[in-house]
């Protein structure tokens, strides 16, 4: 009996002290859930050939055009303005291709370049000097020579004497060095003509340093001189932009580059010419992504040979997109939410689901169709109402647990 009594004692203080350890035990923390900005799939994409880009309007060449010495504005382009009054050349005045613009007080550039026209001509002047004097010395020389062969064939016969004889000789040989001297003095003052005229040249140059041209056919976009100002090198005189053809640049995912290729043609629409109808041209797709958006740059030209299209302007550009497919069937989704597959060619979303109190992301595989702007259709493998990780999915791993952030 005593045994019995003590074995029950034994086992309700033994059950007491599980009690207590187990009252007094510190639950372990657990590990940090972590947090993603998720989107709800709600919304069905009308079904639709195209998405469309939105950008604004560029000239395809647009340069700053600055003097190449300082010195002030004497001169700049008239054009008789609506009221029939002359004018200064302004912005959106059109110039042909090496038309003058404006033109700086010539100063010491003139006169150098002056300087430089009158030693070309005295350099030429001293040329014909020295041709009329060799055309002179060539004549001495002949008779020289004839008399000295004369003097030869007489002296053989013992028909001249020896001093007559050195004579001729003499005169001969003088003749051909006076020839031979004409005959350098020709080569030293073509030297000095091509020097003159280079000097001339790079005078003439400083000279048109002077004078800003329009290296292009255009449209001045803005003025920054005025007819007495002082111009400093290098300071934007003029901004000068070719708009016969302008450009937009937009941005678009890389699931969008199978549908463009340089040479497409694409439908644009300027939003202040909405009854007018234009087509552009791809001219460029960079060939890299950006680091920061993952997008890629698309240059699309057009042709504006009535400048109708002004830069600044903005347009929105249809972009061809997968064949259509029945409305109902999609959905739509941020970009963003996109994962690449290992292989390359397919993409998932992480899916997140509510289980035992806490969340968890899942990896879903899913089929996209058209691109939308920043959004994108998928066409198989979501429904409308899930949840989907847009932020924080890059080295999320399946399964794993996240709090979430709309």
């Amino acid at each position: 009996m005593n045994n019995r009594i003590g074995f029950l004692t034994f086992a309700f203080a033994l059950m007491l002290s599980g009690v207590l350890v187990a009252c007094n035990k510190v639950p372990s923390a657990e590990p940090r859930s972590r947090a993603v900005t998720t989107s709800v799939v709600s919304s069905i994409l009308p079904a639709r050939d195209e998405a469309r880009y939105t950008a604004a309007i560029s000239p395809v060449a647009e340069v700053e055009l600055s003097f190449k010495t300082s010195g002030y504005v004497a001169w700049i382009d008239q054009r008789r303005g609506a009221d029939g009054r002359l004018r200064n050349l302004d912005a959106g005045d059109s110039v042909v291709s090496g038309a003058p613009l404006a033109r700086l007080r010539p100063t010491e550039s003139e006169a150098r370049s002056s300087q430089a026209n009158a030693s070309v001509q005295g350099a030429y002047a001293s040329r014909a000097e020295a041709e009329a004097q060799l055309q002179q010395t060539t004549v001495e020389a002949q008779h020289a020579e004839i008399d000295w062969g004369r003097a030869e064939r007489l002296f053989q016969q013992s028909a001249m004497t020896q001093p007559d004889h050195d004579s001729a000789r003499t005169r001969y040989e003088v003749a051909q060095s006076q020839l031979e001297n004409a005959k350098a003095a020709i080569s030293l003052q073509r030297s000095r003509i091509e020097d003159a005229v280079a000097q001339r040249r790079e005078k003439n140059v400083q000279l048109e340093d002077i004078e800003l041209h329009a290296p292009f056919r255009g449209v001045i976009l803005a003025r920054n001189v005025e007819k007495g100002s002082l111009a400093s090198i290098g300071g934007t005189a003029f901004v000068l932009a070719d708009i016969d053809h302008v450009k937009l640049t937009f941005a678009v995912p890389d699931i969008q580059l199978p549908q463009l290729h340089l040479g497409l043609l694409i439908p644009v629409r300027v939003d202040v010419l909405s009854t007018e109808s234009f087509v552009g041209t791809v001219t460029m797709i960079s060939p890299a992504a950006d680091p920061q958006t993952s997008t890629f740059q698309i240059e699309v030209t057009i042709g504006n040979p009535n400048h109708q299209i002004r830069p600044g302007m903005i347009a929105s550009v249809g972009v061809p997109s997968p064949a259509a497919i029945d409305a109902s069937t999609l959905v739509i989704v941020a970009i963003s939410a996109l994962i690449p597959n290992t292989n390359g060619r397919t993409y998932s979303v992480f899916v997140l689901r509510d289980e035992g109190g806490k969340t968890f992301a899942h990896r879903q595989t899913v089929e996209i169709g058209r691109v939308e702007g920043n959004n994108v259709t998928i066409r198989s493998g979501l429904r409308s109402g899930l949840r989907v990780v847009l932020e924080g999915n890059n080295d999320l791993v399946d399964g794993e647990a996240v709090s979430e952030i709309r």
